[in-house]
């Protein structure tokens, strides 16, 4: 049983890494395009005297998709709650303890805000209001779907964390997921 449950440490991690890293070239691109536009917007403005359309109800839809992303980069960095006061003077096994019930607390205000977020979409939709509204022939309510979206990915970060302590609680292995000052998720390998 217990080499079982050590077998599923490196797949979990590579899947969890793989996510995210798909999620860093999204707020890459997302940030070079906002960056593009932004520059040629001050330059439409400045030496045109026009402007670019688009590009201010561009930007300020992105911005969440590039601040929500990131904390889910952050999520699976480990950087996105530390309450380091408390979990350092405990031993490894509360540590451990107090990881699996901030994961399970993280991942159940996830699933209360992708209910919100979808909830939210589908308002944003029906309302007349914003469904004249179009960026690039989408209308501008369908952005609004980064919100599930990235708690979505969010959750799934925290699901990966709380799957690999439980598998370190079984195994006596009680370093599976560190904290980012530490260097972040171990593998299989590392930590044996």
């Amino acid at each position: 049983m217990k080499e079982k449950l050590e077998g599923l440490i490196t797949p979990l991690n590579r899947v969890d890494e793989g996510v995210s890293r798909v999620e860093g070239w999204i707020v890459v691109a997302i940030m070079s395009a906002m960056l593009l536009v932004g520059v040629a917007q001050v330059v439409a403005r400045k030496f045109f005297d026009t402007g670019i359309s688009f590009a201010d109800t561009f930007l300020r839809q992105m911005v969440p998709w590039v601040g929500l992303i990131g904390a889910a980069i952050a999520a699976q960095e480990n950087r996105n709650i530390a309450i380091d006061a408390v979990t350092r003077i405990l031993p490894p096994i509360g540590r451990l303890l107090a990881r699996l019930l901030i994961s399970l607390l993280i991942f159940v205000v996830c699933v209360i805000f992708i209910r919100a977020g979808i909830e939210y979409w589908r308002f944003m939709g029906a309302e007349a209001a914003y469904r004249g509204a179009r960026l690039f022939g989408i209308p501008i309510w369908r952005f609004h779907i980064v919100y599930p979206i990235a708690f979505t990915l969010i959750g799934f970060h925290q699901a990966v964390k709380f799957l690999l302590d439980i598998i370190g609680l079984c195994t006596g292995r009680y370093d599976l997921v560190k904290r980012a000052d530490e260097g972040g998720l171990q593998t299989g390998e590392e930590g044996a």
